[in-house]
């Protein structure tokens, strides 16, 4: 679960819990956002923390409050 969203350098909401799997499966839940995220790529495994950043970023950029 995460606690501290800044020293992460996430976009996510203190509370958010969150798997990433092989081969590019990724979930997050972020409770206070009311969001639910499920990515299934096929990615080789260096590019999937870039990918699953540029996800995150374009998602939360896209909620409007």
């Amino acid at each position: 679960m995460l606690v501290d969203p800044i020293a992460t350098g996430t976009l996510a909401s203190p509370g958010t819990y969150f798997w990433m799997g092989g081969q590019g499966t990724v979930f997050w839940v972020d409770p206070k956002e009311e969001l639910i995220v499920v990515a299934m790529m096929q990615i080789s495994p260096p590019l999937l923390p870039r990918l699953r950043g540029e996800l995150e970023a374009l998602i939360y950029q896209a909620i409007i409050d």
